[in-house]
């Protein structure tokens, strides 16, 4: 998997979702899986921080990550995310130069081919994501998606550039059963009882039976399914409601049930 190195705050704010672009002195051609790690040098204590950053981290870190914001984790590769895009950062983007001198700074597509149906493409950066990097034009801004921090820090020495983690290729970020995922929109912590991968729905322990909601609304914080598959009372419970789909096949073989 490629990594980036990315110092700290900017690192966290990424990993939980506060900050999506990632802004870098050049541009890059790949497109794809890519590791989040936070830089040994905390900068926190040498750096202004704008007013409106510190009150994300403030609400954001301390709140998805677990821990107070001026202690975060360095040296270490913290999420994963997809890079799906990255885009150049200009003065009055856009092909309509009426509409664009009205927009001081955006950023455009890199594609010069005018056949390419992104061609002229460009987005405007909100006033918080201008606060959380580095947005002067001839820059670029990497467009992340899909961030899943990881359950636990994994300490790893960085490097420059994009490098290659192989650390990644050991790392389980799907939710499975018995693993404890942050549900986002409520801000509860759940112990998973079935998944539905190709649903992308799971159903927590604990409620009414069977309630359920979206993986992509939950963060992955604790792996437990490792040290206790699914258990036969888990399994017989989905079974008799009709919901067959979220058992895990590895857990009821173990327990002898198919």
């Amino acid at each position: 998997m490629k990594a980036l190195t990315i110092w700290q705050p900017w690192a966290s704010l990424l990993a939980c979702g506060a900050k999506q672009y990632e802004t870098r002195s050049w541009a890059t051609s790949y497109r794809g899986p890519i590791a989040i790690h936070a830089a040994k040098k905390n900068v926190i204590d040498t750096m202004l921080i704008p007013e409106l950053v510190k009150d994300e981290m403030k609400k954001r870190i301390g709140a998805m990550a677990g821990t107070k914001w001026e202690n975060l984790p360095t040296g270490a590769v913290i999420a994963t995310a997809e890079l799906v895009n990255v885009w150049h950062i200009v003065y009055h983007p856009g092909p309509d130069a009426n509409q664009a001198g009205h927009i001081d700074i955006g950023a455009e597509s890199l594609t010069e081919d005018k056949h390419d149906p992104h061609f002229g493409d460009y987005f405007v950066p909100t006033e918080k994501e201008i606060a959380m990097g580095d947005w002067t034009p001839g820059r670029y801004a990497w467009e992340l998606d899909n961030v899943k921090m990881l359950p636990e820090p994994i300490l790893f020495k960085g490097k420059q550039g994009l490098w290659n983690w192989e650390g990644g290729k050991n790392v389980r970020t799907n939710i499975m059963p018995n693993d404890t995922v942050l549900h986002k929109p409520t801000g509860e912590t759940w112990v998973v009882c079935g998944v539905n991968p190709g649903l992308g729905t799971l159903i927590p322990c604990g409620y009414p039976f069977p309630s359920m909601a979206y993986m992509k609304d939950c963060d992955l914080i604790e792996r437990g399914y490792e040290k206790e598959p699914q258990s036969a009372e888990q399994i017989r419970a989905l079974q008799k409601h009709g919901m067959s789909s979220y058992i895990d096949a590895r857990s009821a073989m173990l327990h002898g049930i198919i």
